[in-house]
């Protein structure tokens, strides 16, 4: 799929967002100790992408493209759906009062 996208920038978009996601994602998990937050990742990485193809449009040299928010969205959602399944794996579940005891 990525390979099909026109151009090397909407590639690098892809893996752009798609970190930082997951990034947002260890950051929302870190604050509130719950990986149940894919909403606030995925809405904060969102923001982050709309807000950076924003501030392409108030500089002359860069393109402002509604198709970039778009790949940005997607992208962070994909990022959003790794990281829940990467913290998911690696989350330990907490050790019963039974278990520890005997």
């Amino acid at each position: 799929w990525a390979m099909r996208l026109p151009a090397i920038e909407e590639r690098i978009h892809l893996a752009e967002y798609a970190l930082l996601a997951m990034l947002v994602a260890w950051a929302v998990e870190q604050k509130f100790r719950d990986i149940r937050h894919p909403l606030t990742t995925f809405l904060v990485a969102g923001c982050l992408g709309a807000a950076d193809e924003g501030i392409q449009a108030l500089i002359p040299s860069r393109v402002f493209d509604w198709r970039d928010i778009g790949f940005n969205a997607g992208a962070a959602a994909l990022g959003t759906v790794m990281a829940g399944l990467s913290l998911t794996v690696t989350s330990k579940p907490p050790l019963s009062s039974s278990a520890a005891t005997s």
